[in-house]
C-alpha cells in the first residue's frame, strides 16, 4: 500500500461496491443515523483512489439518510483488487470475532441506564438489554460496586443434524441432575447449502 490519506467526501459521490457482502437492514441504518446524531460521524469510511467504498457502506447510507454534506473518509491508494476484496471481508469478519465480558458490559450500560442516556443508541434490541441489566440501582441513584462472578466456559460440539434433539435434550438432563449454576444451552445447526 502507497499510503492514505484523510479527506472529507461528499457521501453521495462516493460509489458502492456492487458485491458488498454484508447486508445494512433498515433497523441497522437508524441506528447509525442514531449514533451519528448522538456523537458525529466519528468512524471514518474506507475509499480506494476512485471514491469506491472499501468499508462503510452502512454508515455512509446513514450520512446519506442524514443528508450530511460531508464524511470523514480515509483514501487507501495502491491497494490490489485482491487486497481491497479481503479489507471488505476481515474489516466486517475480525470484529465478529471478538466477544464481550458480559458482566463489564452489564454495569457499564446500567450506569448509562442511571445517567438517563438514550440505551437505544448502543444498538442492542431491547430484550437484549433486558437480559443484560439486571442490576437495580440503589437509593442514591447509585450502583452497587461491581462483584466478581465466576468465569464461564462456552462448549460446542458438532454432531449430526439428526441427533441434535437428542442430544440437546440428554445434556439439559445432566445440567439438572448435576445441578450446574448459571448454565444456558443452546443449539446452532449449521449446514451446508
Amino acid at each position: 500500500m502507497e499510503g492514505m490519506k484523510i479527506i472529507q467526501v461528499n457521501p453521495t459521490k462516493l460509489k458502492y461496491y456492487e458485491r458488498n457482502n454484508k447486508k445494512h437492514p433498515p433497523e441497522q441504518i437508524r441506528q447509525l443515523m442514531n449514533s451519528i446524531r448522538e456523537f458525529g460521524f466519528v468512524n471514518p469510511v474506507l475509499i480506494d483512489e476512485n471514491d469506491e467504498l472499501i468499508a462503510g457502506h452502512g454508515r455512509t447510507q446513514a450520512a446519506k439518510e442524514l443528508q450530511l454534506k460531508e464524511i470523514p473518509a480515509i483514501r487507501l491508494i495502491g491497494l490490489t483488487v485482491s487486497q481491497k476484496r479481503a479489507l471488505r471481508i476481515s474489516d466486517n469478519k475480525i470484529a465478529e470475532n471478538a466477544s464481550w465480558d458480559i458482566d463489564s458490559l452489564a454495569f457499564e450500560i446500567e450506569a448509562l441506564k442511571v445517567d438517563s442516556f438514550d440505551l437505544d443508541i448502543l444498538g442492542f434490541s431491547d430484550a437484549e438489554l433486558e437480559r443484560l441489566l439486571p442490576i437495580e440501582p440503589t437509593e442514591n441513584n447509585t450502583l452497587p460496586p461491581a462483584q466478581a462472578k465466576p468465569k464461564t466456559s462456552r462448549i460446542m460440539i458438532d454432531c449430526l443434524d439428526k441427533d441434535a434433539e437428542k442430544l440437546k435434550e440428554d445434556i439439559a438432563k445432566l445440567i439438572i441432575e448435576k445441578n450446574y449454576q448459571e448454565t444456558e444451552l443452546s443449539i446452532l445447526s449449521l449446514r451446508k447449502k
